[in-house]
Order: structure tokens, then C-alpha cells, then sequence
């Protein structure tokens, strides 16, 4: 994987799943490996739970993260194994009678790229709550000197202003 975010290791999935069973939840991994040739090209990560009858796919208990793919995977693969993901995500929302929600979180690296495939063909499914959300990240590898100087004018002062 290029970047590996937080929420899809697995010390996190664990920690997240002791935290649901604190607040009541029945909860399993249900996370994905997923393959293209019989190789690992993806990582998907799922939950199965809720509280009492109410049982759903998740990601550890939010609305469902985008699945994440390797370097080299082709866009046309990408495409393929999304649009058989969001097939087997309505199967199986339709056999637990669950709606399922779908989130698209900023992915360090992946800027210039844009909504992922998973977004994109939610959307086009009719997909109507869909949260995304925006940060910001440093390389702090670098000098102050040089991370500020990426910084637009305008902010330096209050940036500076913080500091003090």
C-alpha cells in the first residue's frame, strides 16, 4: 500500500471493536482482502454488529470506508472490483434489511487524485448520505524553514500569531 491509513490497521480495528463491545455492541471483522488474479491488490475494512436487532455492515461502526488498493493496480481493475464490492454491498444490506452509508475520507498521498471509485459509483447508485471530510498533512521530514515556505502568504502571520 501506498499509505496505509490509521483506521485500516489492525491494531485500530481491534481497539475500535473494544470500544464498540463497551458501548453494547455484538461486533466481528468482516475486513476484506481483496484479489485480482488471485493476488492481493485491496484491503477492505468492514464490521459486522450493532445493537440488538439492529445489525449492519460498518466500519467500525461508522458509515463504510472506500476499499484501499496497492500501487500498480490499474484503474480498470479498481473499477471492476468496486463496482463487484457495491453488488455485494446491496446483497448483503438487502438480506440483513439494513441501509448501508458510505464515507470517503481524505487519504494522505492520494490529493491529486480526486473522489475515489468507490465514491464516485455510490453516487451514481443513488447513494443519498455520503459523508467526506478534508485534511490537511505535513511532511514534517523537512525543515520548519522550508514547511513554511510552502505555506500561502497569508497564513504565515497567523500561523506565527499560534506559535506564540
Amino acid at each position: 500500500m501506498p499509505v496505509r491509513p490509521v483506521a485500516y490497521s489492525a491494531s485500530m480495528i481491534d481497539y475500535q471493536h473494544a470500544y464498540l463491545r463497551g458501548a453494547g455492541w455484538s461486533v466481528a471483522d468482516a475486513s476484506l482482502i481483496l484479489t485480482n488474479d488471485r493476488r492481493p491488490c485491496g484491503l477492505w475494512p468492514l464490521s459486522l454488529g450493532g445493537v440488538a436487532a439492529a445489525t449492519g455492515l460498518t466500519s467500525q461502526g461508522e458509515p463504510i470506508a472506500p476499499p484501499l488498493f496497492t500501487v500498480g493496480t490499474s484503474a480498470n481493475t479498481i473499477k471492476r472490483i468496486v463496482t463487484d464490492c457495491l453488488d455485494w454491498l446491496d446483497s448483503v444490506s438487502d438480506r440483513l434489511g439494513a441501509a448501508h452509508l458510505c464515507r470517503e475520507d481524505a487519504r494522505p498521498g492520494f490529493a491529486d487524485q480526486g473522489l475515489s471509485e468507490f465514491y464516485q459509483q455510490s453516487i451514481r447508485r443513488g447513494a443519498r448520505l455520503i459523508g467526506v471530510s478534508h485534511d490537511a498533512y505535513v511532511d514534517l521530514r523537512s525543515d520548519m524553514e522550508r514547511i513554511r515556505a510552502t505555506w500561502r502568504k497569508s497564513y504565515r502571520p497567523l500561523v506565527a500569531a499560534g506559535l506564540r
